[in-house]
């Protein structure tokens, strides 16, 4: 059964680009992907079995404040 990825956050870029980060359940523990339109990126893999929906949701997060800013702002 595919699992249906779970909006976090929405963004976007400094190229104008919507973005939308959600989470998704895996067999290896939880991906954050950034769905960009153009198709699906992994932003990486939680496999800690301490990790929950929560420290994912809060990766996801991070991850969309960070992406958009401008390339020469991110550090």
């Amino acid at each position: 059964m595919r699992r249906a990825p779970i909006p976090v956050a929405r963004f976007r870029a400094p190229d104008g680009g919507q973005h939308t980060v959600a989470v998704l359940s895996v067999k290896e523990g939880w991906q954050i992907v950034d769905q960009n339109g153009r198709g699906r990126e992994v932003v990486e893999t939680l496999t800690d079995p301490r990790d929950e929906r929560e420290q994912a949701e809060a990766v996801a997060r991070d991850y969309a404040q960070w992406a958009k800013l401008p390339t020469w702002a991110r550090a």
